[in-house]
């Protein structure tokens, strides 16, 4: 994978994202709701690309294992300084934590409570590739029956050294 590295807006981010992803949660009468801390930046240096993909796997996922009706939120805050964190939690059938060191390697066959729903299991595996190529981190938090909570965090504009462009 390479990166092609430019600014990159946040709330332009987030409309793509949404735009994406409206008709998946409104199939499922889902809501899906982006909340923005105040002291959150405007800008990120990455790859469009590569953050979109990011973002559509995190919150994809969580659509497709919340249930009909469910909620799912998107919050981006300032973990500390110099660092965004995003957060994407669901109320869907969540994760036995046996099973959390390997939910993000590749082929992981962690099993799931929706085998309907479960694939290749490459989208978290992929992301976090990503996310280490923008010098950032990713971890999950899960309770089965109450939903996960998919948090990663990014190094702003102003602290970020230039990404990995290859991985």
């Amino acid at each position: 994978m390479t990166l092609e590295v430019a600014n990159v807006n946040l709330r332009g981010l987030i409309r793509d994202i949404t735009t994406l992803t409206d008709g998946l949660a409104a199939q499922k009468g889902l809501t899906v709701a982006v909340e923005i801390e105040s002291d959150v930046p405007e800008e990120f240096r990455g790859d469009p690309i590569r953050l979109r993909q990011i973002l559509f796997n995190l919150v994809g996922n969580a659509i497709k294992f919340t249930p009909p009706g469910g909620h799912v939120a998107v919050t981006f805050s300032v973990s500390s300084p110099g660092l965004v964190q995003t957060c994407v939690s669901d109320a869907g059938c969540g994760i036995d934590t046996a099973h959390l060191p390997n939910i993000f390697e590749e082929f992981s066959k962690v099993p799931s409570a929706m085998p309907a729903s479960q694939g290749a299991q490459l989208g978290l595996c992929i992301t976090k590739t990503l996310v280490a190529m923008h010098h950032g981190r990713i971890w999950v938090e899960s309770r089965p029956e109450a939903g996960s909570r998919f948090y990663f965090t990014l190094p702003t504009v102003e602290t970020m050294a230039e990404p990995n462009k290859t991985a």
